[in-house]
């Protein structure tokens, strides 16, 4: 990806999510000391055990991953055993577990906005489990990358020309409050 790539998917992020770009330094260091090397891969895990906003980091390491938020946790990578996710309304559970059934090394809650950096993660992590190793590249580069394409996919869709079908799509989530909407149009007119 080149430089101005990767400037572009800073700004959008910058703009229109409202969180960082990239890991913070300070963040990133305490990382790195647990991971006892370079940060390979990150993403923002940003709801906590209480479905709350919050803004904790993961980070893989060549042999371990780290989880650096109020405080920083560990553990090896080898130990990792099995890997499940769980979706609903708000948000979705990644659960990393060291012994099938076991009680999880690390338990992940995110929005749909981090999906694709935390699915990078887990590819990673679930190509590991069958003896593959992954090139993960510049871990600015795809974490960027990968929080800003839903972004990028939304203003391609907008500048091709398919504005109706977007105004009919939101217009759709309208269709539940069809009355409420009418007497409100109703009152509004009177």
């Amino acid at each position: 990806m080149s430089d101005h790539s990767h400037e572009l998917d800073q700004r959008i992020i910058d703009r229109y999510l409202g969180q960082p770009a990239r890991m913070p330094a300070e963040l990133r260091r305490q990382a790195e000391t647990e991971l006892q090397g370079p940060v390979r891969l990150y993403a923002m895990v940003d709801l906590d055990a209480a479905m709350k906003l919050t803004e904790t980091w993961v980070a893989l390491g060549d042999e371990r991953v780290a989880v650096v938020g109020d405080d920083v946790r560990g553990f090896e990578r080898a130990g990792i055993q099995e890997i499940s996710e769980s979706s609903g309304l708000s948000g979705t559970r990644l659960l990393i577990h060291a012994q099938a059934g076991g009680p999880p090394l690390a338990e992940l809650r995110y929005t749909n906005r981090q999906r694709r950096a935390v699915e990078h993660i887990r590819f990673v992590l679930e190509q590991a489990l069958l003896g593959r190793a992954i090139k993960t590249g510049d871990p600015d580069v795809a974490y960027a990358r990968a929080v800003a394409a839903p972004v990028r996919e939304a203003q391609a869709l907008v500048a091709s020309g398919r504005r109706a079908s977007v105004l009919r799509r939101l217009l759709s989530y309208l269709r539940p409050y069809r009355r409420e909407l009418s007497l409100g149009f109703a009152a509004a007119g009177v």
